[in-house]
């Protein structure tokens, strides 16, 4: 398999780097580097003691992590946590130190929105909360705090399709419908069958019959498949039309990743929107190449010269990339704007490397 940068030459000039540690996240081959063993049983021993009350001793933990490993995001983002209440401005430059590590860890963004919300930064806190359910879609605390939040904040219809979503990808854990009945303004079909899982689950082993969903039907493999080809169908309807807010609900609920959403977008030709969103993954981690390669194409498809422009003039760093589906979308970028030979020699060198 070639190295996409190789031919990201017939776009832009690049500067190579010399040889990352890799790992595999989400299909892709990312820069990755070496833990110590000795900075990996501090942070465990860290963790317990947090969990356990021992905050004081944590903290302790935690720097010492960071004696042997300056460059653990998650290291800085639990002393972040840590020092949220009692020394706010060092907790936000801890959580800044953790961004500019890691800035697509989704706890990161979970503590920062706890951290915010614990601040009475309610805007904030949504902020953070949003972009932990964009990074880890399918993390039940992430969609907690987010509800949480939005119930706060008077938004209602975002908090019942956060809590809806929980329930689709776990309809059996408890949490999920004490956080729908929590929803003010539930309609009162719904708030019943949310209370009547909700007592089942509660009662536990003595109850093994099906629970029930928001039509009253029974909750089997075979409904959830249901619920779920509903709740595409309308993805794609938002999509198209353009209402980015229930869009981000559906993937939510659907378990999707941000950039599993953009390729769709991309694919039912919401470019716009499609660009939003990846505008945004990358000026959180411009050096994440398949957000770049689907930023350059939306922006390519929505005809936006600026952004086209600023993302050729910005190009990632080198890393290796296996997905072919990527592959094939920066190939159609550059047929398109440079030439039918550039691209024909972009796919026989990706052939002949497999």
């Amino acid at each position: 398999m070639m190295r996409w940068v190789k031919f990201l030459g017939l776009l832009v000039a690049t500067t190579s780097c010399g040889g990352p540690v890799l790992r595999v996240e989400d299909g892709n081959v990312n820069e990755g580097r070496p833990i110590r063993a000795a900075a990996y049983a501090a942070y465990l021993q860290g963790r317990i003691d947090e969990s356990r009350g021992r905050l004081l001793e944590a903290q302790v933990w935690y720097r010492r992590v960071l004696e042997l490993d300056e460059d653990s995001a998650e290291a800085w983002a639990r002393l972040a946590w840590l020092s949220c209440e009692q020394a706010p401005q060092r907790s936000e430059e801890y959580f800044e130190r953790a961004r500019r590590i890691s800035p697509r860890l989704y706890r990161l963004w979970l503590l920062r929105a706890r951290c915010a919300k614990l601040q009475h930064h309610d805007d904030l806190a949504r902020e953070y909360a949003e972009q932990a359910l964009i990074f880890g879609p399918t993390d039940s605390e992430a969609s907690e705090v987010l509800a949480d939040i939005c119930v706060a904040q008077g938004d209602l219809r975002r908090a019942r399709a956060v809590a809806w979503g929980l329930v689709a990808l776990d309809p059996r854990r408890r949490q999920s419908w004490e956080l729908l009945v929590g929803v003010d303004q539930l309609p009162e079909a719904e708030r019943a069958h949310a209370q009547a899982n909700l007592a089942q689950l509660t009662l536990g082993l003595r109850h093994r019959g099906p629970l029930s969903s928001a039509n009253g039907l029974p909750i089997t493999a075979l409904s959830r498949r249901a619920l779920r080809a509903d709740f595409n169908r309308r993805l794609d309807v938002a999509l198209v039309s353009g209402d980015a807010a229930v869009a981000r609900s559906l993937a939510t609920s659907l378990g999707l990743s941000a950039l599993e959403l953009i390729r769709r977008a991309l694919d039912l030709g919401a470019f716009d929107f499609a660009l939003a969103e990846a505008e945004m993954l990358n000026a959180i981690d411009p050096d994440h190449v398949p957000t770049w390669i689907l930023a350059l194409q939306a922006a390519d498809q929505a005809k936006n010269q600026e952004i086209y422009r600023k993302l050729l003039a910005t190009p990632p760093k080198v890393q290796a990339i296996r997905d072919q589906d990527l592959l094939r979308r920066l190939g159609e970028v550059i047929e398109r704007r440079t030439s039918a030979r550039s691209a024909v020699i972009f796919r026989a060198a990706d052939s002949s490397a497999k």
